[in-house]
């Protein structure tokens, strides 16, 4: 019998004590992963790719009593484009965080430059080599077309 890896995973880190209990003072950031948790603190550079490949916003990741918190943007400097995060991380994994609240957009030429909304659960993975965790959520709800919503592991140098 195959056991799927999310029990495994949440079994393991149960049974050596690696993983926020759940609490009476609320909730807490499930925890797989000391080392991607602790990759993931801090200060980022953030980006959606309409915005700009070269100039990054900056997000902060910070935990508050056990729930790890996730708040940030990014502006063009060219026109009124932005993006804005702002949320909970409920799960930090090896290659992966889960994300719940909210991302705001606005990009000139998409979506007749309205702001488009996204609440709720979304997922940011590291795939192949790659150097920040991107939004698997990627296409845009009120256009289709793709998204790269990216959180990178360290300011460039």
């Amino acid at each position: 019998m195959k056991i799927p890896t999310t029990i495994l995973m949440t079994t393991v880190c149960l049974l050596i004590g690696n993983c926020a209990n759940p609490s009476p003072s609320g909730p807490k950031t499930m925890i797989h992963c000391k080392l991607a948790a602790k990759k993931l603190k801090g200060v980022h550079d953030f980006s959606l790719h309409w915005i700009s490949w070269d100039d990054f916003g900056s997000v902060k990741i910070s935990d508050k009593n056990g729930l790890w918190h996730i708040i940030g943007r990014q502006d063009s400097r060219k026109n009124q484009d932005f993006i804005v995060i702002d949320g909970v991380i409920t799960e930090i994994s090896p290659y992966e965080f889960k994300f719940d609240g909210s991302i705001v957009t606005r990009v000139h030429d998409i979506a007749d430059g309205e702001e488009v909304k996204r609440i709720g659960p979304k997922t940011f993975r590291i795939t192949g080599n790659r150097q920040y965790w991107r939004m698997m959520e990627m296409n845009n709800p009120r256009d289709g077309v793709v998204d790269y919503v990216d959180v990178f592991f360290r300011r460039p140098q």
